[in-house]
């Protein structure tokens, strides 16, 4: 079983539901994700904001912050995953209006080559809500996480980058069920799949 499967799945059976901001994978990430049966249940889609202006018109990341750190940026990687969650919410807002969604986002954003110089590296944010059992809402501490290319392969640092999400998304969901619940247990097996124990379903 893939990765992106082993998420899907999980997401289906727990309602949870999740969308990305992809720039530097270019909406390789939402093909994994896609590539799997009865993935729309859950995902919702991917925004491919490659240019500075699409980011800030899309998702909201600040022009001082990209002129500052550039598009490439832990910063902005933060900020494109808040964004897009932000979108995510407001679809619920206008179709399910009595629904606070469990859901996540995941962003993008890198040099992957060929290279000139020493920015070999991408970013990867993570951004949620998820449901306690009392019915009340928490986000975790967003997280970003740094990957360093040693090729020029192109397509190949952009699949690492995808395979990295893949396994982030795992570790955020894991953490983000144990912060919401005190009774839920690891999300994954000793051989790192996916399962369900004890998690609560956001309803009354």
């Amino acid at each position: 079983m893939t990765t992106a499967k082993q998420i899907v799945d999980f997401c289906r059976q727990h309602n949870i539901h999740f969308v990305f901001a992809e720039s530097c994978t270019g909406g390789k990430l939402a093909a994994a994700i896609v590539d799997v049966p009865g993935a729309s249940d859950v995902f919702h889609g991917s925004l491919v904001t490659y240019s500075d202006g699409m980011k800030m018109a899309v998702l909201d990341v600040e022009g001082y912050t990209l002129g500052r750190f550039s598009a490439v940026s832990e910063i902005v990687a933060h900020q494109m995953a808040y964004g897009a969650l932000h979108l995510l919410r407001d679809t619920f807002s206008h179709t399910q209006p009595d629904v606070e969604p469990r859901c996540f986002t995941v962003s993008t954003t890198g040099y992957v080559g060929p290279f000139t110089d020493e920015n070999r590296h991408a970013f990867i944010g993570l951004a949620g809500f998820f449901a306690s059992q009392e019915n009340s809402y928490s986000g975790f501490a967003p997280a970003v996480h740094e990957i360093t290319f040693k090729t020029d392969d192109r397509q190949g640092n952009q699949q690492a980058v995808v395979e990295r999400a893949l396994q982030e998304i795992v570790t955020m969901l894991e953490k983000a069920t144990q912060d919401s619940n005190t009774e839920a247990r690891a999300w994954t097996d000793a051989n790192g799949n996916l399962h369900a124990r004890n998690l609560p379903s956001g309803k009354d």
